[in-house]
């Protein structure tokens, strides 16, 4: 049986109208089209997804310096390394290094000089890609940095030494240990160690944010778009709105070991 006597017995047509394939490739084409536009966001976000998992690995390495800091020396690294008057000299993030992995560039800084002296002032450009935010690469190459502690009297760190501590080192004890902050008053998964946010610092200048009881706090503008991102005591690293209602209320409790507010940061 031909083709035609099918078709005539059948009643179909196996053939195919005038420009079939034409109109087939271009609801393909527009169907790909479609697809592309709607994963777009998705794909624009990627480079800050990416920004913000490197500050977030950044704050973590800074905390597990800490805890490393606090298992070999007994105590947590005071807000600064000082001189015998307790001038402020070199930053914390000078006194971490070691813990860093940088042990050869801590072995370079002059402990008893400031951080602008002539020996430590040209490590300024040296500083650890560690402190270095992916929001602000270019800050990199001039030694700034925004990962920064609070320092005050009822902070965890301070520029004041323990009292009674033997200096088994050039620097002194910090009051606080992380045995201690277990057992505070606050505890310390409730307690903030650093946070990036506000203006860049030169990560050896001991300049930090400084918090007074009555006082107003230290400028927090975000680097992220409404949120900065906070290290808590346990290695945690959260994020927090500045403009939420308690926050002041929130992060003075999270700063202070003894105090007993049941506010948290991360609520």
């Amino acid at each position: 049986m031909s083709v035609a006597d099918e078709t005539i017995l059948t009643g179909t047509n196996t053939a195919k109208p005038k420009g079939y394939w034409l109109v087939l490739v271009a609801a393909v084409l527009i169907s790909v089209a479609v697809i592309l536009w709607a994963i777009r966001p998705t794909v624009s976000k990627v480079p800050n997804v990416s920004e913000r998992l490197v500050t977030s690995n950044n704050l973590k390495q800074i905390g597990l310096a800490f805890h490393n800091y606090d298992a070999k020396r007994g105590s947590l690294p005071l807000g600064a390394i000082c001189d015998d008057d307790g001038k402020p000299l070199l930053s914390w993030r000078v006194a971490l290094l070691p813990y860093l992995d940088e042990q050869e560039l801590y072995d370079r800084f002059k402990l008893d000089e400031p951080w602008d002296s002539p020996a430590n002032k040209p490590l300024i450009v040296k500083m650890p890609a560690v402190f270095a935010s992916p929001k602000k690469p270019g800050d990199a190459h001039l030694g700034l940095t925004y990962y920064k502690v609070f320092v005050g009297e009822n902070a965890i760190f301070s520029h004041v030494p323990q009292p009674d501590a033997e200096d088994t080192d050039s620097e002194p004890l910090n009051v606080w240990s992380v045995q201690k902050l277990y057992g505070s008053a606050r505890g310390i998964s409730n307690l903030v160690f650093a946070v990036e946010a506000g203006d860049p610092v030169i990560w050896t200048k001991p300049d930090d944010l400084k918090v007074a009881e009555h006082g107003p706090l230290p400028d927090l503008a975000p680097l992220f778009p409404e949120e900065i991102y906070v290290l808590m005591g346990d290695g945690r690293v959260i994020t927090v709105r500045p403009d939420r209602e308690n926050f002041e209320a929130a992060l003075r409790a999270s700063l202070d070991p003894d105090a007993t507010s049941t506010v948290l940061i991360d609520q």
